[in-house]
């Protein structure tokens, strides 16, 4: 359900046709649907970073969705509703709180995670840990370019995603 997962109504009607084929990293999001089974069972995801406006959260709604379609559980969350969801002990529903759900779903899109808050990383860094511990597979978003997304991120979120994801540019 795309209200379940978070997934913004500008979404909803968005598909892969709609990134431009000039875009560099369109192959690498057919390639990660193509084996989304084996990458969802292996908590292989993508790390997406570049300029802003570049298409990436359209690129990783089209991801969720397809995981969604596939029988998988999904959730689209910026850094920003993660921090909240945790620290402040939100209810995701009447099973789960928020912070159950980020570690536990399938496949959680993280979203504007160019955050400059020490308690967002950590939160961040804690979650990515968590999820990779469970092989369960994210879809991490960030502005700007490889190095200046490392530098901004740090070593521990930096090296939690290489050990998950798929790096995009």
């Amino acid at each position: 359900d795309l209200h379940r997962a978070n997934i913004g109504e500008r979404y909803w009607y968005v598909k892969l046709d709609s990134i431009p084929d000039s875009c560099e990293y369109k192959s690498k999001i057919k390639k990660w649907i193509d084996k989304l089974v084996e990458f969802m069972n292996a908590g292989t995801g993508i790390h997406l970073y570049g300029e802003h406006g570049s298409g990436k959260t359209a690129a990783s709604n089209i991801l969720l969705k397809c995981c969604i379609a596939s029988g998988f559980s999904g959730l689209y969350s910026t850094a920003n509703e993660l921090r909240h969801g945790i620290s402040d002990k939100v209810k995701f529903d009447d099973f789960e709180d928020y912070s159950e759900r980020v570690r536990n779903v399938d496949l959680l899109v993280l979203d504007d995670t160019n955050v400059d808050n020490a308690l967002s990383k950590q939160i961040i860094s804690d979650v990515l840990k968590a999820r990779n511990n469970k092989k369960k597979a994210t879809i991490f978003i960030s502005n700007g370019d490889r190095e200046s997304v490392r530098a901004f991120l740090g070593e521990d979120i930096w090296n939690s995603l290489r050990e998950s994801t798929i790096p995009t540019e």
